[in-house]
């Protein structure tokens, strides 16, 4: 399990909790989370809540629920929409913190150095495996005139994104594989 970096916007001393938050329940349970999360952002920057705590808040609840309860895992299960709206109406991006929870960036720099860069490594290892598969087919073995086409556009399209210049551009530099690989 990871520890949590300490950024020097984060701050201990601070007696907010998420649990000041104000809830709109005429929201959708992810609009709900989202504002949630980007009240954090403002308030507790960097610090992670978790999906227990966060159900709790969006639905109103009386008590913490389980880890386990139908709630935590229907939340839980929205991470993907929660990060939509985030993006579209707060400008944020989501970091998960495995074990400890989820949290909003608190700025442009936070957003660069977390979700940006992931999403880096992802086209990279996507296009990668794109130019692998590429390679085990033969389009004169196709028959389909229309998938010969579009099987040779995309090896077109793929030859270039698996150039080195495209694909050292998108790779992460040594100085900030940990600060990445660790959220």
């Amino acid at each position: 399990m990871s520890t949590i970096e300490r950024t020097p916007k984060m701050s201990r001393k601070s007696n907010k909790s998420i649990e000041d938050f104000v809830v709109d329940l005429n929201k959708t349970i992810p609009h709900r989370a989202a504002q949630a999360l980007d009240w954090a952002a403002k308030n507790l920057p960097g610090r992670p809540v978790s999906y227990q705590l966060l159900t709790k808040i969006v639905l109103a609840l009386p008590r913490l629920p389980k880890e386990e309860s139908k709630e935590v895992i229907a939340l839980a299960s929205r991470t993907s929409r929660i990060r939509d709206v985030l993006m579209d109406e707060h400008k944020r991006g989501l970091v998960s913190h495995p074990g400890h929870g989820i949290r909003a960036t608190m700025d442009t720099e936070d957003l660069a150095r977390t979700q940006y860069e992931k999403n880096a490594k992802r086209v990279v290892s996507s296009v990668t495996s794109l130019d692998r598969t590429r390679s085990l087919i033969n389009p004169a073995e196709i028959h389909d005139q229309a998938l010969r086409s579009r099987v040779n556009s995309i090896g077109k399209a793929a030859r270039i994104l698996v150039s080195n210049d495209v694909l050292d551009k998108l790779r992460l530099p040594e100085s900030f594989k940990d600060d990445v690989e660790d959220k």
